[in-house]
């Protein structure tokens, strides 16, 4: 309808409002919060996209997970969308769950076959999730360690090379840290 569409687009320039979107890439160095001032993820429950049983971050206990929150109707998000997709097809051992946010899952579907996703996917209509974990725009993502706190937090897309960086970064600290006692 055209309500919709008027909506979707004061989404969209609220979003780019909120992110800056249309401007230049910012060179920004990722932060990797020390381990003893990580907080713990919130929980959710979500609907997965592709069907099969719903999405929980319990589901990931044990090994770190990069989370993308994004809309198929954010321009921004569609723009790093190959560079996700590629990552996680090239890191299998780092799970990739992408969020689609204030769409419907049949949406968030289509354009992820279009683009080629592989990696799992869910539905958060509302909004909810991407507002418990403190952003504000779309695209945002956040790296959570095996733990399931929150170990990198990033609005705006994300590049290749930030994905290396945070992924070596991980690496680096399970191969300090060794077989230690699970926090949380």
């Amino acid at each position: 309808s055209a309500m919709r569409r008027i909506l979707a687009l004061l989404a969209v320039m609220v979003a780019s409002t909120a992110l800056g979107c249309g401007s230049a890439p910012v060179e920004r160095q990722v932060v990797i919060t020390p381990i003893e001032d990580r907080r713990p993820a919130p929980d959710f429950t979500l609907r997965n996209v592709r069907g099969g049983p719903d999405i929980t971050l319990d589901q990931f206990v044990g090994k770190p997970v990069f989370v993308n929150f994004w809309g198929s109707w954010c321009e921004p998000c569609i723009e790093e969308t190959p560079t996700l997709a590629a990552f996680a097809r090239e890191n299998p051992d780092l799970p990739v769950l992408g969020i689609s946010v204030n769409e419907r899952a049949g949406e968030s579907l289509r354009f992820a076959r279009r683009a080629q996703v592989g990696f799992v996917l869910a539905s958060d209509p509302p909004g909810a999730t991407v507002d418990r974990f403190g952003f504000t725009g779309l695209p945002s993502s956040v790296l959570i360690d095996a733990q399931g706190r929150i170990a990198v937090s990033l609005p705006g897309p994300v590049t290749r090379p930030e994905l290396d960086a945070m992924r070596a970064a991980l690496e680096t600290e399970t191969s300090n840290v060794g077989g230690g006692p699970r926090v949380g």
